[in-house]
This record gives C-alpha cells, sequence and structure tokens, in this order.
C-alpha cells in the first residue's frame, strides 16, 4: 500500500529589498536527525534573499504527525495566490508516531522579487529517522573492556590483556603515589577509578571499574604492594600479619585513645580503652586491609 503523504503549506513575505534579488533560497533544518518514538521535534523553513515566498512542507504522515507551527496558516496546504505576512522562518512541531524515516522537502515552492515575478531559488531538504527507545537501548554496546591499562613509570604483572582482571606491581618505599593510567575499548564507555593514587605501607588495592554503553560493569584490579621500611611480621592463627607502625593509619573506635606498644623490642601505634582494659594494635593481611587485633603485653 503506498504511503499516504501531507502538505503543510505557507506562503511568506518579509520586507520589501531595495536593488535586485540575489541568491534566494528555501532552507530546511531539523531540531536533531534521531528522533524517539513519542518525542516531538522540529523542522524549521528559513526563507532568505527574497521579497516573498510560497511552498509546502512534505512529510511521510505514516512516521510522523503534525503538532504546530508558529504560523497562523502553517496546518493547511492553501491554494497558490494565498498570502501570509511576516514570518521569514516558520518551525514545525511533529510527533514521531512509529520506527522509519522521513524526508522533509519542499513543494510547489516559489520564491518572488520585489517586483513580483518568481524568480530562481535554492530548497532544501532534511532526513530524519525515528526509533523507539528499545530500539536505540538495543543496539547499545556491552563492551565493558579496556584497550590499554597500566602504571606510569612501572611495569604491571602479567602484562595487560583484557580477559586479564588482576595486576600486581612492587614499588620502593620512597614511591608515595602512583598514576594509574585506563583506556576504554569502546567510545561510548565509562571509566572510574583511574588516576593519581596515594600509596601507604603495604598493599594497595584499587580497582578500575568499566561500564559499558547497555550498562554491564567489568572490573579491574590493581594490586600496589610499597615495601614497608623495616616491617614487623606475626602471625594469627595460619594468616601471616604485617604490624602498622603508623599511627594515622588507625582509626581509633569509640572509648579508645592512642598509645603505644612494644612487638619485637619495637614500639609501634596502638590503641587503649579505659572502660575495657584492652590495648589493640592494627595488623595488616595479605590483601592489605587493615584489622584491630588485641595486644597482650607478656614478657
Amino acid at each position: 500500500m503506498k504511503k499516504v503523504k501531507y502538505f503543510i503549506y505557507a506562503v511568506l513575505i518579509f520586507g520589501i529589498f531595495s536593488g535586485g534579488v540575489n541568491a534566494a533560497s528555501l532552507s530546511v533544518s531539523a531540531s536533531t536527525k534521531s528522533a524517539v518514538v513519542g518525542n516531538t521535534i522540529s523542522i524549521t523553513v528559513s526563507a532568505s534573499g527574497a521579497a516573498g515566498w510560497e511552498y509546502c512542507l512534505n512529510y511521510d504522515s505514516s512516521v510522523f504527525s503534525f503538532v504546530s507551527s508558529n504560523s497562523d496558516k502553517g496546518g493547511t496546504c492553501l491554494q497558490t495566490g494565498s498570502t501570509l505576512i511576516g514570518y521569514s522562518k516558520v518551525t514545525f512541531k511533529f510527533k514521531a508516531i512509529k520506527s522509519g524515516s522521513s524526508n522533509f522537502s519542499l513543494r510547489n515552492a516559489v520564491m518572488y522579487g520585489d517586483d513580483g515575478n518568481a524568480i530562481t531559488s535554492n530548497k532544501g531538504n532534511v532526513t530524519v529517522s525515528a526509533r523507539t527507545q528499545a530500539e536505540i537501548q538495543a543496539s547499545y554496546s556491552d563492551n565493558a573492556n579496556l584497550k590499554e591499562l597500566g602504571v606510569e613509570g612501572f611495569e604491571i604483572t602479567p602484562g595487560f590483556s583484557q580477559a586479564e582482571l588482576e595486576y600486581s606491581l612492587e614499588v620502593e618505599n620512597n614511591v608515595t603515589s602512583v598514576n594509574i593510567y585506563a583506556t576504554k575499548a569502546q567510545a561510548n564507555a565509562s571509566v572510574s577509578g583511574a588516576g593519581y593514587k596515594e600509596l601507604s605501607e603495604g598493599m594497595n588495592k584499587f580497582e578500575i571499574v568499566v561500564t559499558a554503553q547497555k550498562g554491564n560493569k567489568k572490573t579491574y584490579v590493581v594490586n600496589i604492594n610499597r615495601k614497608e621500611l623495616d616491617p614487623i611480621h606475626v602471625t594469627v592463627g595460619d594468616k601471616k600479619m604485617t604490624v602498622v607502625r603508623k599511627a594515622d593509619a588507625l582509626t581509633a573506635p569509640t572509648y579508645y585513645e592512642a598509645t603505644t606498644a612494644i612487638i619485637d623490642g619495637t614500639e609501634v601505634p596502638a590503641l587503649k580503652s579505659e572502660i575495657t582494659g584492652y590495648t589493640l594494635v592494627g595488623l595488616k593481611d595479605e590483601e592489605g586491609l587493615i584489622n584491630f587485633y588485641r595486644y597482650e603485653d607478656k614478657d
């Protein structure tokens, strides 16, 4: 079945130009060339280089429905010879009603010089497509890969691969910060967690999260071990732990105050409560997580 075409007509006269009229044109532009079904778009017809003009706006009514225009005659295709004063630019509103595309073009377009005679003019057109929100989302990429990952000035282990999700690096104690760089594999994805990072002594775990355009995520992990000066190792159960030797790495629980303790003949920061009578020290596991453990002074 052939598509039914509707036409919108406007006869526009704008001012009186002195002298000859040159480079007359009727341009057609759209507020967007990719509409969402259910939303409204604007089609604007602009006239220049003439004393008067008339035209019909042609479009596919099975894809877009006419809503309104800023011309009081814009909704009707008038007979040639009718006139409408004062509109050098007419904006038509259309609603996308189904998926498809429509070419917005001009029919029966004529431009006139100030002597009333028709003159040669350029006539524009624009094509606008329409898709449902579901169709748009179905076209989104689910690529949540990185194209590149590393630490500036250092080499991570193993070497980067899109399928490898966890990496490690050990730096000297005097390295207090690093720059983690990450480049997404797909332009419409987003990356968080990269950039300049402060390093505490011991293990530091950084997660770089890639979010695909479709919303699915992939997490890459970079473990950076900053060597400690004269580390004190202890064993709790079957776990090898390292004593936290920087007081600012310990956040005191309620009713606990800063103090010190002696471990392996070395003074280390600790927390003590007069209420519980306990003294706590901070121990860091092999993954860099710090927890408090009760300290007992045994000679």
